[in-house]
């Protein structure tokens, strides 16, 4: 029961990490992440889950693909989790519901009680995400996109997900 508290955080880290590659660009500021679900998740131990998110998104412009999704969630120098993510493709102007399979894992000496608390008490201040991933358009074009120190309190009341974040 405890194991799917931490997974609905880990839907919600996916989600950003897709919010925030596709609308860093001039080009795609109006994609939007337009609704998240969680489809299907599977332990993999006490400190690593596997997951699907049925992600909604708006997409008024051309097709791409997110690939390659690497980043952690930290807080200063302390990593608490790492994370990847993808394949996932979006068709072009469109408004479509995607499966996005993800991974989390817990870093060594954390316990799960500790993320859980977090996670409950929605408390993220201090706590940022790194996040890098590959974003390809057709024809090959591919860019690698990276950002440091997102922090998880200003991406969450951005895309009015905090609300709907719920234990």
């Amino acid at each position: 029961m405890q194991a799917s508290k931490g997974i609905r955080w880990t839907g919600l880290l996916a989600i950003l990490l897709v919010a925030v590659m596709t609308v860093s660009c001039n080009k795609f500021k109006e994609i939007e992440v337009t609704s998240c679900e969680l489809s299907s998740v599977t332990p993999k131990g006490f400190r690593s889950v596997d997951a699907v998110l049925a992600v909604g998104v708006h997409n008024p412009t051309v097709s791409f693909t997110l690939s390659d999704v690497s980043g952690c969630v930290r807080n200063g120098e302390l990593v608490i989790a790492t994370f990847t993510g993808g394949p996932v493709t979006v068709a072009k102007k469109s408004d479509q519901v995607y499966d996005l399979p993800c991974t989390m894992m817990l870093e060594e000496g954390l316990s799960l009680f500790e993320i859980l608390n977090l996670v409950k008490n929605k408390d993220f201040e201090g706590y940022v995400i790194d996040v890098a991933g590959t974003v390809s358009l057709a024809k090959g074009v591919k860019k690698k996109l990276e950002y440091k120190d997102l922090p998880i309190s200003d991406l969450l009341d951005k895309g009015s997900l905090r609300d709907s974040f719920k234990l």
